[in-house]
């Protein structure tokens, strides 16, 4: 498989494959879970408070990816439709397109465009590979910094550190740092026998009188590996704007060899 497609679908695997995220309660959680803190539901619900949400929405930025020590970097747009949907295109030169990729609740499909290839794989055959189900919603939530779907785990709060939280369920822990003062996540690393995901919020734009994140970078650490075998993604966005109605156009070129 070229390098590059093997990288984005190592990076988009990475995202969706650390055990955890996924097993969350997405719905409101009105008392405090048995063995969390009132302190530690009280910031998650202040944090929560001002997520910028939505059912649909795109965005615009540049992507850079490290694997195995390996740089990549591209322009790229972005669409998705919770729980449906992701569509991504990146365009590395003069705005060009030079790869494209699908991924559904049952499929990911790309095609690349540089070396007139295309691929299609069964989501049960990704989620083989990466050792756990793959989540949309998940991915979804971590790129607009979206903690109210954590609100099921009993989170435990430290009075001498009172921007962490951390919490557990099942074999997964977890560790939120927040800013208190602006309600912004700082940080969220999952940890479980799979290996450990690290999201990193560098910075956040206003979207109305919520906010998004405008740059971050994550980090999936497989176990018993060192960090060099770390894939690292850093995507910085230029806009991202709530949409009511998308489009998700795929198809394969004529002439194209089906990569194997």
């Amino acid at each position: 498989m070229n390098r590059g497609l093997l990288c984005l679908i190592c990076v988009f695997l990475a995202l969706t494959g650390c055990a955890g995220l996924r097993k969350r309660q997405p719905q409101a959680i009105q008392t405090v879970p048995p063995g969390g803190s009132s302190a530690a539901f009280t910031l998650l619900n202040r944090l929560s408070s001002t997520d910028f949400e939505a059912l649909s929405w795109s965005a615009t930025g540049q992507i850079g990816v490290v694997l195995d020590g390996r740089r990549m970097e591209s322009a790229f747009q972005l669409r998705i439709q919770r729980d449906s949907i992701l569509w991504i295109s990146l365009k590395p030169m003069l705005g060009v397109e030079a790869f494209r990729a699908r991924i559904t609740r049952d499929s990911l499909q790309f095609v690349d465009r540089l070396n007139r290839k295309f691929g299609s794989y069964p989501m049960s055959a990704l989620s083989e590979m990466a050792g756990t189900n793959v989540d949309i919603r998940m991915l979804h939530e971590l790129l607009l910094g979206v903690v109210g779907g954590l609100r099921g785990v009993a989170f435990q709060f430290s009075p001498d550190a009172p921007g962490l939280i951390s919490g557990r369920t099942g074999k997964v822990s977890y560790d939120l740092r927040a800013d208190t003062v602006n309600m912004r996540p700082h940080s969220l690393s999952l940890a479980g026998s799979e290996g450990r995901l690290e999201v990193n919020y560098q910075a956040w734009m206003p979207i109305g009188d919520r906010r998004a994140p405008e740059r971050l970078i994550l980090r999936a650490i497989p176990t018993a590996s060192n960090a060099q075998k770390a894939t690292e993604l850093e995507l910085s966005f230029s806009k991202i704007v709530a949409e009511h109605a998308q489009e998700f156009p795929f198809s394969i070129p004529s002439g194209y060899r089906r990569m194997p």
